[in-house]
């Protein structure tokens, strides 16, 4: 994995697409590999959050130990240094290149408007060709959306409801911790302080999300991920610990962390820890997830809005 940073901007580059690596997609700015293609996992979910991707750029040696890449003709980019990528051209730039608004993105997030002064030919054609889509239109289509924001994205582009939410994404960036916590809780009362702590976020998320989609169908996922997506990377973790027994420094929460990654960690977890298994070995989870939704819903309702589509 690699980080280029301008300012606060952040691209991502790897070698390949990673399923697992939420956390990085959501913090870059763009993300670039060097294999998969336009319907990796990388492309597909970067598509979806509105972030500039290049994906199977294959003259590109990434070493993710050295955390660098070599370019055609030896050049070597290392981390830190600032490179810019064009998702339209798949063109990779050393260096910032100056950028402006798409007037296309701005139509479809709402602020541009054709007619208007400063929409160019392009917004014209784009919303003709939408217009005539919209009128010709025979499938019902739902999006995927793991947030409100996500939502009213594909609301606006025409969605007929929420298909798939996935809840995993729900508690990535701060709420990590207390998830963290969840899975290591070694008694029922450490269990349920976790989940009474992660049930009011759960419901606010359902709530804006209802609220997004209101009066059309929403279909949610309970948490479905490998559990080790929640701990620390086994590797850098062994690091950690290792160095602190060696400097006899404390390390009792690292050791218990590795532990548990180890005891979770899957060879294949697409056929591993997942579903129904995973509701048995965290009791409590899916229940405090149903009850979040039914209350989010009861909510909607009492606000007068509908957050279940009457046929």
């Amino acid at each position: 994995m690699k980080w280029s940073r301008s300012g606060e901007k952040v691209i991502l580059i790897r070698r390949e697409t990673n399923p697992d690596d939420l956390d990085g997609m959501i913090a870059a700015e763009g993300i670039l590999t060097s294999r998969g293609g336009k319907t990796s996992h990388a492309a597909v979910v970067a598509r979806g959050m509105g972030k500039t991707c290049v994906c199977g750029a294959e003259e590109l040696e990434v070493d993710t130990k050295r955390r660098r890449m070599t370019v055609p003709g030896g050049q070597v980019v290392e981390e830190g240094d600032v490179v810019s990528i064009d998702g339209s051209s798949g063109k990779v730039y050393l260096g910032e290149v100056p950028v402006v608004p798409s007037p296309v993105v701005e139509y479809f997030e709402g602020r541009m408007h054709p007619g208007a002064d400063d929409a160019d030919e392009l917004v014209e054609a784009v919303h003709r060709m939408m217009a005539f889509a919209d009128r010709k239109r025979r499938l019902r289509v739902r999006a995927n959306a793991d947030n409100a924001e996500d939502a009213l994205r594909a609301r606006r582009f025409g969605a007929q409801g929420i298909g798939l939410c996935r809840t995993e994404h729900m508690f990535l960036g701060d709420r990590r911790e207390l998830v963290e916590r969840l899975i290591l809780a070694d008694t029922q009362t450490e269990r349920e302080e976790s989940l009474k702590a992660l049930l009011p976020l759960q419901r606010r998320d359902f709530v804006e999300l209802f609220e997004a989609m209101d009066g059309l169908p929403v279909t949610v996922r309970l948490l479905d991920p490998p559990l080790h997506e929640f701990l620390p990377d086994i590797t850098e973790l062994s690091v950690r610990v290792a160095l602190a027994e060696s400097r006899q420094e404390p390390h009792e929460n690292e050791l218990r962390l590795l532990q548990a990654v180890h005891r979770l960690h899957e060879q294949n977890p697409m056929l591993g820890l997942r579903g129904v298994r995973l509701g048995l070995v965290i009791p409590g989870l899916f229940t405090m997830q149903v009850r979040a939704i039914a209350e989010a819903a009861a909510e909607r309702r009492a606000a007068k809005c509908d957050p279940v589509r009457r046929s």
